[in-house]
């Protein structure tokens, strides 16, 4: 059975066959079936988050930020070119133009400094697009890049060399205590504190565990399920007979049937045959000592009510797309999800159902082909009633000192879930608001630039949404900021 998924997946990724949708949609029109948005509603009820406005009790900068402009020359000698232009800086002013005439303007936008990591230590110049594309990266302090005033920056490229040239010393502005209260939202409803994967959780691929030793006789209740009396169907076509999978998907649903009376015998047989209620004992142990069980198992437990046990065997696993049409990452948080309603873990149930928003799953590989089919799911935050667009926003924001927990959401993929709010002139004046103010720092005016961008042309939809870029032109009238006449609507 394990081999025959196994070659389902790997026919899936070769040949590319997309589902006609992802998740299950159930007959109150969301992902979760009425009984997990009921316990989600008595979550939402109990905890107040319908009501729950933060108080500002801290402040917040926004990371520091200028102007600047990444020019692009054909000698591949950056540190001779970091020479001619210190050489240059001791007579004066730096004219990039003069001692490069051929130097091609790469990007001028919006630079902001982030912090290093532990693979890459260090400060980050972040260039940012005005406009669609990626943000370059310089490292001032890296091997290949060096300083030659407080304002400008050489580095190696790809067979040429790259100057970086800053309007202004990057400063941090105060955010406002109107958009600083959304960022302190964010971290209202989604505990800092907590994390959907446990310590010591491991990976799998395509959903399936490698076989692990029987040490607490995990596996007894798997070969006591053997007994099932009703026999497998069988699919042993040769892919040439069958190029549309007409044969293999009819087999598939033969399959889930299968699954589905097996799955309900083993349940009942544990509440009646002694064999079974111990070795069922075994596994919801395997699962107390911190270990995760297959999916078979974890099926037992949420059918017998050990939604908590469940939901820790699912979280002691993390999931890998095996390529792009590879669901079972998603599918995976849609079951911690949907777990950690009945479990009562709000902010669990909180960071799965963000992370099938902002897509935030690792795969072995990855193309925009398949980004079309994988939805953002608002409707199911604004069904419990909490402020879903005050939440989404302020997860793009960004600022310094966050914690180390805060969720940061992907701005292509919140522009395409605000899209489908329910209120959208209440989205739209909150990014026109964002993209207007001046006190704002222009990092996060940005931020609602892109936002009614993917709202207007995003992959879950074919056309450009002109509502969106009508907006977007409006937002921008009379904004005096140097970067707005570079800004394109669409």
């Amino acid at each position: 059975m394990r081999l025959l998924a196994l070659l389902f997946l790997i026919l899936l990724c070769t040949c590319g066959r997309a589902q006609s949708a992802e998740f299950t949609i159930y007959d109150n029109g969301f992902i979760y079936p009425e009984a997990t948005m009921s316990d989600l509603e008595y979550i939402v009820d109990s905890l107040e988050l319908k009501f729950r406005r933060c108080d500002l009790d801290r402040q917040y900068f926004a990371p520091a930020q200028t102007m600047a402009s990444c020019y692009q020359v054909g000698n591949s000698d950056w540190k001779a070119v970091r020479r001619h232009l210190a050489k240059a800086a001791e007579n004066g002013v730096v004219d990039v133009k003069a001692s490069y005439p051929e130097a091609a303007l790469v990007r001028r936008g919006i630079l902001y400094v982030s912090a290093g990591s532990e693979r890459n230590p260090g400060p980050r110049y972040n260039l940012l697009p005005l406009n669609y594309g990626n943000s370059l990266a310089l490292n001032p302090e890296g091997e290949n890049s060096g300083r030659v005033t407080d304002l400008i920056y050489v580095a190696k490229g790809y067979k040429n060399t790259q100057i970086w040239v800053l309007d202004e010393i990057p400063a941090a502005r105060k955010m406002p205590g109107s958009y600083a209260r959304m960022i302190q939202y964010v971290d209202c409803l989604v505990d800092t504190s907590q994390t959907i994967f446990l310590a010591g959780a491991g990976s799998s691929t395509g959903g399936y565990l490698r076989e692990t030793k029987d040490e607490d006789g995990l596996m007894q209740l798997s070969e006591l399920a053997e007994d099932y009396e009703e026999l497998m169907p069988e699919y042993d076509v040769a892919p040439e007979d069958d190029p549309n999978y007409v044969q293999w998907m009819q087999w598939e649903k033969e399959m889930a049937a299968w699954n589905s009376g097996k799955r309900d015998w083993v349940n009942q047989m544990i509440k009646d045959d002694q064999r079974f209620a111990a070795a069922f004992e075994k596994v919801k142990e395997h699962v107390r000592n911190g270990h995760s069980v297959y999916e078979d198992l974890e099926y037992y437990l949420e059918a017998q009510g050990e939604y908590a046990l469940a939901l820790t065997s699912k979280r002691l696993r993390k999931v890998w797309g095996s390529c792009s049409q590879d669901q079972s990452p998603r599918i995976h948080a849609a079951q911690i999800a949907r777990l950690a309603a009945a479990a009562v873990e709000w902010s669990v149930f909180l960071r799965a159902h963000l992370n099938i928003m902002n897509d935030r799953f690792d795969r072995a590989s990855d193309g925009n082909y398949a980004y079309a089919g994988r939805g953002t799911y608002l409707a199911e935050l604004e069904a419990l009633g909490i402020d879903a667009t005050d939440l989404l926003v302020g997860s793009c924001l960004q600022a310094e000192g966050l914690a180390a927990n805060h969720y940061q959401s992907n701005w292509l993929r919140v522009g395409r879930a605000l899209a489908e709010a329910q209120d959208q002139a209440a989205v739209i004046a909150l990014l026109t608001r964002l993209i207007r103010d001046p006190e704002l720092d222009d990092l996060n005016r940005l931020t609602g630039i892109y936002l009614l961008r993917f709202m207007a042309n995003n992959y879950g939809q074919e056309d450009v949404d002109k509502r969106y870029t009508k907006a977007l032109a409006a937002a921008l009238t009379g904004v005096t900021a140097p970067w707005a006449k570079l800004v394109k609507a669409e």
